[in-house]
């Protein structure tokens, strides 16, 4: 796993994007944050279409506070992860993606 902290914490993975954003939402949901999937790109496709490519965006609320988002897209054999407009404690949000991420939680 990379972690790239540039404008917004990055995270990328070699898994498979469905599977990282199942891991997220269940560890998201044992910490007590709750994740809502806004967009999910496959959702949008035709049934004959086909796209090895994915893209979802979760918004995580805690107890308090505005919502922040998490941008997921993949590949086949990797999938990025992106924390967009946190203003809970980032440091607890991106130790917990590390954790989810590396199989450490």
């Amino acid at each position: 796993m990379n972690v790239n902290f540039g404008t917004a914490p990055l995270f990328v993975i070699a898994q498979e994007c469905s599977l990282v954003v199942e891991q997220i939402c269940h560890h998201f949901f044992e910490a007590g944050l709750q994740t809502v999937c806004t967009f999910d790109l496959r959702t949008t496709l035709q049934a004959d279409e086909k796209c090895e490519c994915q893209m979802v965006v979760l918004l995580v609320y805690a107890k308090e506070g505005p919502p922040f988002s998490l941008f997921i897209s993949g590949e086949p054999d990797y999938t990025t992860v992106t924390l967009q407009n946190c203003h809970f404690d980032t440091e607890l949000i991106t130790n917990l993606l590390s954790g989810v991420l590396s199989g450490n939680v």
